[in-house]
């Protein structure tokens, strides 16, 4: 499942996460992720949104192997 945001968003989240995976640091694949998904009332706002690769989204959305929190806009990973 893929996010899909604006182009000012996208931007301004590359810039955000300096270009790279906000769990891993991959450079490559990246992609947004909503912390709190649109269909549990989340928003397209950058503060809702994460930079992953695919490999760690994957991990986050379909496989609930990752554990992410959230304390004022820094975002927090755990290996479940």
């Amino acid at each position: 499942m893929t996010c899909v945001v604006s182009e000012g968003v996208w931007l301004a989240l590359l810039f955000r996460d300096d270009f790279m995976c906000l769990n891993c640091n991959a450079t490559e694949d990246l992609q947004p992720a909503h912390f709190i998904p649109r269909s549990q009332g989340g928003s397209d706002e950058l503060d809702n949104i994460m930079l992953l690769c695919n490999d760690c989204h994957r991990r986050y959305d379909q496989l609930g192997k990752l554990k992410v929190s959230k304390v004022g806009r820094k975002f927090f990973f755990k290996s479940l």
